[in-house]
């Protein structure tokens, strides 16, 4: 067509207001966040939070039984269980603690890789907490990576990484005692308030199915049955699966998931029970434990007695404090604080004997 016939465009001289896609388009979106933010900010300090209205919501909050079931995560490391708020009481306490902006969201995609950046911004006090990290496209499965192609796998992937880094964020700008606080009362929830039932026994086989935990584990950690398992043992395994589903820790940090191994409480007939005499009944369970316990007291050179001595003394401080809490406890409070301080013990035997003065404090005060 030549220049004659082709008609002119009437916007060819007009002044450029905004082009999609131009530096101006870029500039007035950041006005728009910066507008948003500064927003944001004026807002919060103009109407401050009041903590001591905030604390009390977050505590009759924690209250609930369906949060406190998964407000807690635990794991193992060096020998010592580590607990800790999970992402669902994080969210809730920020959620109260209010004038805070938190998330997650995706800067780069690259094949095999996301870049992803968990932030919290507490508008009130300008604290600002951000994570930039890495996510390969990649999950860990029965000792071998499996690499990831679906984009619905691919994104939850990515979300339980980001979400653990929220978590952290959260817990930066919020007041650690806030935090403790959430905890206690999380805790006492738990305690006093989960029901042991065959329904929820039967949702706690299935939930823990998922990651390869047969009910044989879960009864040869707690050294008894499941049907026998009490409330605080129940508080225990939910703080187990909770660390599982946020990917805190691996099912074989808790459960012994190979062949059964052949040791104390093997039959009479195993290698064990070789030297022990043939006459006479088995000692019950409880006396099981108190000769392992005995015998960790004792050096290897003596012989353990035929029989375990009666007065037999707690060989961690922590056991010691619940069975003198448990024996002089005169009401409920007195037996969620021995409860509380159980958590702390990392010994197997010595948990079954702090649930045997747990659940008889229990019965005595009724």
């Amino acid at each position: 067509m030549s220049e004659q016939q082709q008609v002119a465009n009437p916007f060819a001289t007009a002044p450029v207001v905004a082009r999609p896609g131009g530096d101006l388009a870029a500039v007035t979106g950041s006005a728009r966040e910066i507008a948003e933010v500064q927003s944001a900010m004026v807002m919060a300090r103009r109407f401050p939070r009041d903590e001591v209205v905030i604390v009390d919501r977050i505590l009759q909050a924690c209250t609930r039984p369906s949060l406190a079931e998964g407000a807690l995560y635990e794991y193992a490391r060096g020998g010592t269980d580590i607990r800790g708020p999970s992402i669902r009481l994080a969210e809730c306490i920020a959620q109260y603690w209010g004038h805070i902006d938190f998330g997650w969201r995706v800067l780069e995609e690259r094949p095999g890789v996301t870049k992803v950046q968990s932030f919290a911004w507490d508008m009130q006090t300008g604290t600002r907490s951000q994570i930039v990290f890495d996510v390969v496209h990649e999950r860990q499965a029965g000792g071998s990576k499996k690499t990831l192609h679906d984009p619905r796998d691919i994104y939850e992937h990515i979300a339980n990484a980001a979400s653990r880094r929220l978590r952290a964020c959260i817990l930066r700008v919020v007041p650690s005692d806030v935090v403790e606080a959430a905890l206690k009362q999380c805790e006492k929830t738990l305690v006093t308030k989960v029901e042991v039932t065959p329904e929820r026994l039967q949702n706690l086989l299935a939930e823990f199915a998922d990651y390869g935990v047969t009910k044989g584990a879960i009864e040869k950690r707690l050294q008894r049955r499941l049907e026998a398992i009490t409330p605080g043992m129940m508080v225990q395994l939910g703080k187990i699966f909770t660390s599982l589903r946020d990917g805190m820790s691996q099912a074989g940090d808790w459960f012994d998931l190979g062949k059964p191994q052949e040791g104390p409480a093997a039959s009479p007939g195993g290698p064990q029970s070789a030297s022990e005499p043939v006459a006479g009944p088995s000692p019950s369970p409880r006396a099981q434990v108190r000769q392992r316990l005995q015998a960790k007291k004792e050096p290897e050179a003596t012989p353990p007695p035929p029989e375990p001595q009666v007065t037999q003394e707690p060989v961690s401080e922590a056991l010691r404090d619940v069975v003198r809490f448990a024996k002089a406890a005169a009401s409920k409070e007195d037996v969620d604080r021995a409860a509380q301080i159980a958590t702390h013990i990392v010994d197997e035997d010595e948990m079954v004997i702090a649930q045997e003065h747990l659940d008889s404090a229990r019965e005595r005060i009724g």
